[in-house]
Order: structure tokens, then sequence, then C-alpha cells
């Protein structure tokens, strides 16, 4: 089921609409410096400047002690463009997908798997976990979800210089965490892919204990 918003399914705004090769400029395997601005693609065209989100991507990358260029991107053909980066040394370090489309971004390895990254995944519902799972190998962390076994992913493509993973872990955990997941996933309409999280935004959102327990329930595999 998708989530409530107006982009099609699946971290700069005026960067919209350019090309793969201008709004990946400076991506992973550009900076030489692990510090240097990390390049977040992400669908949310609703959210500006101002926003949670972005108020989130900021905060979490000055935490980790690095800056954020973030670019939004249709998820109508990104897989697409994330592959021709990728090709040219130009894919971002952080990028939000549809779950269901992490095996093609597998298949045409962009993706690198969370045990080389070392994303922690810790706390989050077995089920929808499993929507980011290829070939036993895990590709990323739960932004949320409506339902078990969908939603979107933040995701790390394969890096040249292993040093910003240690980065991209920092800024993600940041983003999962117990309070930024919380405000995220109420802003997205999301549920918390969590546990954790998910108890302040039931106790908020009292409509939403049914998708929650939902979500913990274990389901059969397809």
């Amino acid at each position: 089921m998708p989530i409530a918003r107006s982009l099609p399914r699946v971290l700069s705004i005026s960067l919209l609409g350019l090309s793969v090769a201008a709004a990946a400029a400076g991506c992973s395997s550009g900076p030489s410096e692990p510090n240097g601005p990390y390049m977040v693609w992400d669908p949310y065209s609703q959210f500006g400047n101002g926003s949670v989100w972005v108020k989130s991507l900021d905060k979490c990358a000055n935490a980790a002690g690095a800056s954020i260029k973030r670019t939004v991107v249709n998820s109508a053909g990104v897989v697409e463009k994330a592959s021709g980066a990728e090709q040219q040394g130009l894919a971002p370090d952080l990028l939000i997908v549809d779950s269901t489309d992490i095996p093609a971004l597998v298949s045409d390895r962009v993706l690198a798997p969370v045990s080389r990254t070392h994303l922690s995944v810790a706390g989050v519902a077995p089920d929808v976990l499993r929507a980011g799972d290829v070939g036993g190998n895990n590709y990323g962390v739960p932004v949320g979800t409506p339902v078990p076994a969908a939603g979107e992913f933040i995701t790390i493509p394969v890096q040249t210089g292993t040093s910003r993973y240690a980065i991209d872990d920092k800024i993600v955990s940041c983003l999962t965490d117990t309070a930024n997941a919380a405000a995220i996933d109420n802003a997205l309409s999301h549920t918390s892919a969590a546990g954790a999280p998910q108890r302040p935004q039931v106790s908020t959102k009292v409509a939403l204990g049914p998708i929650v327990a939902a979500a913990r329930s274990p389901r059969a595999a397809v």
C-alpha cells in the first residue's frame, strides 16, 4: 500500500529536473575529504527548507561533522538515474528508494549491503526489514511504512572512498533514532519501522495503533 503522498512510489530543490551528472556533482566519489558535502537523493518534493525532513537532514549531518547537499529525484526512473550516476562515479552518498526498487539497484551493482556499510537495523520489525533483503543480504534501513513488507528505505550506494561509510552510518543512525524517526515518519505519514519510535507515534495518533500492531506481527514469507 503506498504511503500518503503526491509523489510516486518507492536527500537542493533548485536542482530538480537537471541531468544526473549536474545534480550529482560532488557526490560520493567526488570530494577527497571524508566530511565533504554528502549527497542525498530523496523523492520528497513536497518538503522544502524549513520542513521537518530537511531540518532533520541538516541536524544529523551537523552531528556527524558533515554537510548535506540534497537533491530531489523523482522515484520514476530513479533506478536508471542511480545506475548511470554509479557508472560515472557520481552516485549519491544516501539514496531514499521504494523497497521495490532495491532488487534492480542491487542487480546494477549500485547498492552496498549493510554488512559492508555497518548500518544498524536493530529494533526494526523483521517483516519490514525483509523488504530490503536481496539474496540474503540487507541493503538499507526502513524510513517507515504504513503496512508490513512495504515502504521506503535509506540505502547507501557503493562508494570508492569507504571512509565515507562511517559518516553515512552516523547520519542514518541519527535520522532513525527514536525522537527523529518519530518526527520524520509523522511528517511523511509513515508508521515507524522500529518499535521505539512507534510508541510516541501511537501516543499522539491513536489511529496508528492497528497499523503498528500489523507491522509487528510476523507474516509468512511469500
